[in-house]
């Protein structure tokens, strides 16, 4: 019979690992953070995402980003 480990919100507490909320809130402070990443921020925030969404949207932004571009090759 296999085994199942379930977790929820904050297992890795223990071991010192941030809350979703407080990697939020980290990265709305962080000084490297402009005001474009701080608006996708709190929209993913609102979409009930969190930081998670911001990460997403942002990558995916990013792939599409490269993917427009003319090669320089």
């Amino acid at each position: 019979m296999p085994h199942f480990l379930l977790t929820g919100a904050g297992f890795s507490r223990n071991w010192g690992g941030w809350l979703a909320n407080e990697a939020f809130e980290y990265l709305l402070g962080a000084p490297e953070i402009d005001d474009y990443l701080r608006n996708v921020l709190w929209a993913a925030k609102l979409r009930g995402e969190g930081f998670e969404g911001a990460l997403s949207m942002v990558q995916g932004a990013f792939a599409s980003s490269k993917s427009t571009k003319p090669s320089t090759a």
